[in-house]
């Protein structure tokens, strides 16, 4: 796959999958965030991405993309301001989409030529509320400067006050993103010292149930500016960290991570007393985390630990008695009753960092990420398909849709294709995607009526299974393959699916895919392109992408590619399947290359 396309799949898989806010890598809601497209700033007449405004007190402002220094990309935003009040020049970025009541997270990177303030603030696009407003302080050298705020419309814009002082500053890396929350917990099930459930809002997890993971905890200090790991068995370190306890072992691993508030007498599996924080990680990544601590006295930040090891943005915690986001559950443990809180990130992430001095963790554990079936010949990553195998494959032929899924957070169980699916198995996942490397014969008959009434969502990347004698996605059964590179033309560029996608009059700048594969096995043999169901989609559905013009020499002008389909809609086939009613939504994606012509039966 060329890395197009894996980027355009993994949008495509994060829509459909779980709802907008779980993304696996935070989305940038800003326009051009880092200025590496060429943009009018200076009195932009469309208002759109980068503008500017003055009265006439601004006059003689100016705002210019450089490419003299900057910390994102090669370029950054010089801002020369005049004015004595800080409005009277304003660079804003417009415009992008907001949740009502949610809370949102704005960075950006400064660095001006003498120490001077900046103004910030969050306005709705139709100028109609103000919120958030910030002054930072810049300084001569590049630094981070962060606010969250409460979003008061559905769409917003950013605005940097920049005059007041006319002191040249440069702009880059400006990030719009939803914001990690802390929130708390009071609902919980304990019986001698052993947490049987938890409630949070409307949705109860119960431990038996495997509703709840687990993770392992460590704790950390600083020494000589260096994190350094407290490893079991280590000697208790000197205090890295005043006006606490001292630090004390046999909190970690001795108890280890557990569903307990009490162990043997013990209260908790760690305490942050002497030292800087402590970590959990978490076997496969999560949006969630629940933690109960000790009396909800401790002040400190969370910070989220994402799947590349780098940290989110802290979110800051007072005591329970100054208004924290602890909830007391009521339930003592040892003279001192546990409180509960809540920690939800944007995206799915592997742990969490919690820097706290005095913070004693009775227990924490996660929401396990969203599950994903995959669909196809091969039962496991490192059990591909007899006769894939015979021709030289070790791993799943499909490993790499598999890894990237899991890469991005989800929890993903391979299903082995079959015309008699267990529906109500799959029903429960998040999301059912069908492989390239399924038998379509699985797809028509009753195998039809069964994979047309599961509710799940369902992505299918199978262009054999969609033909009118199989699932009865489209009306025929035309099936070319593509013979090289192709683009694909988008038919709505404002879909969601296409953010991010560079289009030129509706056709896609880059690659969607490539031209014939060899196969891994011995680097010679080539495959065959993507297999085009070259016939109309049911009148129930939408097309969203199709073969382009300027592919007509590798592929089937305005063949589907991609298309998607509503719950409720009815597929008629000729597969001597009765007239069928699809469970869910439905995503026609088709990627993956065909076998090459008598190596194997479709395995490959």
């Amino acid at each position: 796959m060329c890395r197009r396309l894996i980027y355009l799949i993994s949008i495509v898989f994060l829509l459909v999958a779980v709802p907008a806010a779980t993304h696996a890598q935070v989305v940038n809601l800003a326009l051009n965030p880092s200025f590496e497209e060429d943009d009018v700033v200076l009195d932009d007449p469309d208002w759109y991405q980068w503008a500017t405004w003055n009265p006439a007190e601004g006059t003689g402002s100016n705002a210019t993309i450089v490419d003299t220094d900057a910390v994102d990309g090669a370029k950054s935003l010089r801002i020369e301001p005049v004015g004595v009040e800080n409005w009277h020049f304003i660079v804003a970025n417009i415009s992008f989409p907001l949740e009502l009541g949610a809370d949102f997270t704005s960075t950006f990177w400064a660095k001006a030529e003498a120490d001077r303030p900046l103004g910030f603030q969050v306005k709705a696009a139709d100028n109609s509320v103000t919120w958030g407003y910030t002054d930072f302080q810049l300084t001569t050298e590049w630094a981070e400067y962060s606010a969250t705020s409460t979003a008061e419309s559905n769409e917003g814009k950013l605005e940097f006050l920049c005059a007041g002082v006319e002191v040249p500053f440069l702009l880059d890396l400006v990030s719009v993103f939803e914001a990690d929350t802390l929130s708390g917990l009071a609902d919980v099930n304990a019986v001698d010292g052993a947490i049987i459930s938890i409630r949070d809002g409307e949705t109860e997890y119960l431990v038996a149930d495997g509703d709840l993971i687990l993770g392992t905890t460590t704790r950390w200090y600083v020494l000589d500016g260096v994190e350094t790991l407290w490893a079991e068995g280590d000697p208790v370190p000197a205090n890295t960290v005043s006006g606490t306890s001292d630090a004390k072992e046999g909190d970690v691993g001795s108890k280890a991570d557990n569903f307990m508030f009490t162990i043997d007498g013990g209260t908790n599996i760690s305490s942050i007393d002497g030292i800087d924080f402590q970590e959990t990680i978490f076997p496969s990544l999560t949006d969630t985390f629940i933690l109960f601590e000790r009396g909800g006295n401790d002040a400190g930040m969370w910070q989220a630990i994402y799947a590349d090891g780098s940290l989110g943005a802290p979110v800051e915690f007072v005591k329970a008695s100054d208004g924290g986001p602890y909830a007391d559950t009521g339930v003592s443990v040892n003279g001192q009753n546990a409180y509960g809180v809540v920690f939800k990130t944007s995206v799915p992430v592997q742990g969490v960092r919690i820097t706290a001095s005095g913070h004693d963790t009775l227990s924490i554990s996660a929401v396990p990420g969203p599950n994903i079936a995959w669909v196809s010949y091969h039962g496991a990553d490192d059990e591909p398909h007899a006769d894939a195998a015979a021709v030289g494959f070790t791993l799943a032929p499909d490993i790499d849709y598999t890894n990237l899924l899991k890469a991005q957070g989800y929890n993903v169980v391979r299903v082995l294709t079959s015309g008699t699916p267990d529906v109500e198995f799959l029903n429960t996942m998040d999301l059912v995607i069908i492989s390239r490397t399924a038998s379509s014969g699985h797809y028509g008959g009753d195998g039809a009526t069964l994979w047309n009434s599961i509710t799940a969502p369902m992505i299918n990347l199978n262009g054999y299974t969609l033909r009118s004698s199989r699932l009865g996605f489209t009306d025929g059964t035309d099936m070319p393959d593509t013979t090289g590179d192709i683009r694909l033309t988008v038919t709505d560029p404002t879909h969601p699916i296409f953010a991010g996608i560079s289009l030129t009059d509706g056709t896609m700048d880059n690659l969607f895919a490539e031209g014939a594969v060899p196969l891994p096995t011995d680097g010679v043999t080539l495959s065959r392109g993507i297999s085009i169901n070259n016939n109309n989609l049911d009148d129930e559905g939408t097309v969203l992408a199709t073969i382009a013009e300027v592919s007509a020499d590798t592929g089937p002008v305005g063949g589907i590619v991609i298309a998607e389909l509503p719950a409720g809609a009815t597929m008629e086939n000729s597969s001597g399947s009765p007239t069928d009613v699809l469970g869910g939504k439905r995503l026609v994606f088709l990627t993956g290359s065909r076998e090459p012509s008598g190596v194997t039966g479709g395995q490959a």
